[in-house]
């Protein structure tokens, strides 16, 4: 039997800006989105649409501790960020220590002894964030980074291509399966950056000739 490895699931709300598509049969997130869950292995289950019970522990406990934080603070003045976030760690501690009404124990205990066996580790690596725009290669098969040009294999000339920019590397795909990465330039150029690989046969005879003089 395969053994299941741990995920986390994250419950969002079905805002536009996260959640693309969400029916009884498929759930379509921005791929930015999904590159991030991917990278925490967490598993996006967005909520129904009118369908707040699908959260409600997360939701009520976040409110109740920002109104029980803000209302012991309310008389307090800060004169900077760093006061402010000092007093909220104090109380969110003093908030965690305090002994249940209904039940044994605090929030801190409920942590260690309920939740804390199932956290994971981060990933060695931080998460890149990444861009993802669509581009149709031109006759000049170059793809635009917003900055500068870069090339593409010249059989696709008059595809449609994905391409996902980060501030270190500018990557393209087609139909899923990478076909160009260059190390992105943040400066603009003059000259579009190419690859030898993506030129035409005939150009790439032309080149050759010209670098033996």
């Amino acid at each position: 039997m395969e053994r299941l490895e741990k995920c986390i699931v994250l419950i969002p709300d079905n805002l536009k800006t996260g959640i693309t598509k969400n029916t009884r049969y498929e759930t379509i997130i921005p791929r930015t989105y999904r590159e991030m869950s991917d990278h925490y292995n967490t598993a996006i289950v967005p909520a129904r649409v009118r369908h707040p019970d699908d959260k409600p522990n997360a939701e009520g406990s976040v409110k109740f501790a920002t109104t029980w934080i803000i209302a012991a603070l309310r008389n307090y003045h800060f004169f900077s960020l760093d006061e402010a976030r000092s007093a909220v760690s104090e109380k969110l501690e003093e908030l965690n220590s305090r002994p249940f009404q209904k039940r044994i124990g605090n929030r801190r205990l409920a942590y260690e002894n309920e939740e804390k066996a199932f956290m994971q580790p981060l990933p060695t690596t931080s998460y890149e964030l990444a861009v993802w725009s669509t581009a149709k290669v031109q006759n000049d098969y170059l793809i635009n980074d917003g900055i500068n040009k870069y090339s593409v294999p010249f059989d696709l000339i008059g595809e449609h291509v994905d391409i996902r920019t980060t501030n270190e590397t500018v990557e393209v795909f087609f139909h899923g399966s990478r076909v160009a990465s260059h190390a992105r330039l943040l400066k603009a150029q003059q000259d579009p950056v190419k690859k030898p690989e993506h030129m035409p046969p005939e150009h790439q005879k032309y080149r050759k000739r010209s670098i033996l003089g």
